[in-house]
């Protein structure tokens, strides 16, 4: 029997059993009145709250799982640039003298959880579910910390790759106007004036090492030439036969001072891409490290 019906039945009997009493029988509906009109207040109330913490348990739920999707796709996405920065840092090391692209995958999952979203109703509706109690809102920080390293990590290896290329296209220009300009074609311009003053050009041993040089390079060229072809087939040998052969030539020296500009901006290529396969191999065990204790943090949610 609920509390308005024992009131109602109790005014009723109370009534029959005192007639006589107008005054109380008054003050007696006043009260079952009022108690009608509080007890059903107090239900409405009652069933308004239940609601209410219904519907604030089925948005934090909801919050939850939105959370959960974004951060499944934020760890996918952070493995798979690791995994590129692994196989970048391979390749700058194989190909130092080549234009290794960086891949980069798409952040937006993980940017939208750092800068879109509403940490305070994320972290109301963690302690919710999960307890406020140290452990898990430390680990609910070390999430968001982990995230934040995993994109700063993101920004600055995307900005070390730009610098690079950017570095890498002026010194592939300088080389292209030592190597070529400088070295290849002045050789082709002193090889022709020897053939053009002197009558017996074809005995002059200068002429014979710059003409069968020129000659074996470009008869055996890749398509298109490459840096390193140039190094190794023209610059290098033409450097050692003039040191070797002709000091006392004064065009051998220019040849053989432009053939060492162009051999230390060489050099300083390949330690260049060798140095950013080291920086992008750390990049690799900082994501990794990163990633495997994102994982273990958040394993509530995932």
């Amino acid at each position: 029997m609920t509390l308005l019906h024992f009131i109602i039945d109790f005014g009723s009997k109370y009534v029959q059993g005192n007639d006589s009493s107008g005054f109380w029988r008054s003050l007696l509906g006043a009260f079952i009145g009022s108690a009608t009109s509080l007890t059903v207040f107090y239900l409405g109330t009652w069933r308004e709250k239940r609601k209410e913490r219904r519907i604030k348990a089925e948005n934090d739920l909801n919050t939850l799982k939105y959370f959960e999707l974004l951060l499944k796709n934020a760890i996918s996405f952070a493995e798979k640039q690791r995994d590129a920065y692994q196989e970048h840092s391979k390749s700058l090391k194989e190909k130092p003298l080549e234009y290794n692209l960086l891949r980069i995958i798409v952040v937006d999952d993980l940017f939208r959880l750092l800068n879109k979203f509403n940490h305070e109703r994320i972290f109301h509706a963690y302690v919710n579910r999960f307890g406020n109690d140290e452990t898990h809102i430390g680990r609910f920080q070390k999430i968001f910390s982990k995230l934040d390293f995993l994109y700063r990590v993101y920004e600055a290896a995307n900005k070390l790759q730009e610098e690079y290329i950017e570095d890498l296209t002026k010194k592939m220009i300088d080389y292209k106007d030592i190597g070529e300009e400088q070295t290849l074609v002045y050789a082709a311009i002193v090889t022709g004036s020897i053939k053009k003053q002197n009558p017996e050009f074809e005995k002059d041993a200068f002429y014979i090492m710059l003409n069968t040089l020129g000659m074996t390079y470009h008869k055996n060229a890749p398509s298109p030439k490459t840096i390193k072809y140039l190094q190794e087939k023209f610059i290098d040998p033409l450097k050692v036969s003039i040191m070797q052969n002709f000091k006392d030539n004064e065009d051998a020296m220019k040849l053989a001072y432009n053939c060492r500009k162009a051999t230390w901006l060489y050099n300083d290529i390949i330690k260049r891409s060798e140095s950013m396969a080291d920086n992008f191999n750390e990049e690799y065990l900082r994501y990794k490290e990163a990633i495997d204790e994102l994982k273990g943090v958040s394993n509530d949610l995932i």
